[in-house]
């Protein structure tokens, strides 16, 4: 189960999902890159953006919006679905996530 600590502290939960996105993937070109993990990174990132339904998330929990103070985790639970974590307690991203892209 892969978790990644999501800093909220001067921007949304999208924007620093495809900072850390785009972190990683510079990282993978660099020479002497951990191609592997970065892949498995890359990847997990990529259904974030693709699977949740951003807008919704940040109208519901606040603080998804940034400039809070809680820690925010981007984690897979047991079953492979996409989650996050406000402090201690889950957000609820049932419709919001899946392994699927949203239709545009």
């Amino acid at each position: 189960m892969e978790e990644i600590q999501l800093d909220l502290r001067r921007h949304c939960v999208e924007t620093e999902i495809k900072k850390l996105y785009n972190l990683a993937l510079g990282a993978y070109f660099r020479p002497g890159a951990d191609k592997h993990s970065l892949e498995a990174r890359i990847g997990f990132l990529t259904l974030a953006l693709e699977g949740f339904d951003f807008p919704a998330l940040r109208s519901r929990y606040p603080d998804l919006c940034g400039g809070g103070s809680q820690p925010v985790v981007l984690f897979e639970d047991i079953e492979g679905v996409l989650r996050l974590r406000v402090g201690e307690l889950p957000v609820d991203t049932a419709g919001e996530t899946g392994h699927q892209p949203k239709e545009v």
